[in-house]
């Protein structure tokens, strides 16, 4: 029996939802510690802290699949990422947009090496496509932060709704590759 290409079984739907949800915590928090980080509010230390902890969610899916961790030694010196992120914030709420951008510039070469490593992994993904959703996820954090120190306080939802549907994509992106590479059924 053949089935529909848009008919999941109930492990591949387990994977993809996992997959998405990983994705959209990350860019959820994220955008949740901007705000935070920006105007220096009381919380801010305890979303950075949730923050810190949604790799982990993504870092499940590839030890189950691969026995590797995308943000090894997050557990204890935190997810590089997230370092570039908060260090990017820092210089950019200083005014300091050329330290900003230098900090700007090394996360984009992690996204860059993060996409090899995945495409190294799986034939299904390709660096080009994963370095593609990278630089424009960071790209989006950067423009709404940004946005968000002008005032435009409207661009935010709709960076929410771009960087959303963006992990989407990197969620389905991921859990097809794995379902096509492993025959998830």
């Amino acid at each position: 029996m053949e089935t529909d290409s848009y008919t999941f079984t109930e492990a591949q739907l387990i994977l993809l939802n996992a997959s998405v949800n990983a994705w959209r915590g990350s860019s959820f928090w994220a955008l949740m510690y901007m705000q935070s980080r920006l105007f220096d509010a009381e919380n801010a230390d305890s979303i950075y802290q949730e923050l810190q902890t949604q790799p982990a969610h993504y870092d499940q899916i590839m030890e189950r699949y691969y026995g590797v961790s995308l943000t090894s030694g997050a557990a204890a010196d935190g997810s590089p990422l997230y370092h570039y992120y908060d260090t990017y914030l820092e210089h950019l709420k200083q005014r300091q947009r050329r330290q900003a951008e230098q900090i700007r510039q090394q996360w984009l070469e992690l996204n860059r090496l993060t996409a090899q490593r995945l495409a190294e992994l799986n034939p299904h993904w390709e660096s080009s496509l994963w370095g593609s959703m990278f630089t424009h996820n960071t790209n989006l954090l950067c423009q709404a932060a940004d946005q968000d120190l002008l005032g435009n306080y409207r661009a935010i939802s709709s960076s929410y709704l771009l960087l959303d549907r963006l992990a989407q994509e990197m969620g389905e992106y991921m859990a097809t590759g794995i379902i096509r590479q492993f025959g998830v059924a």
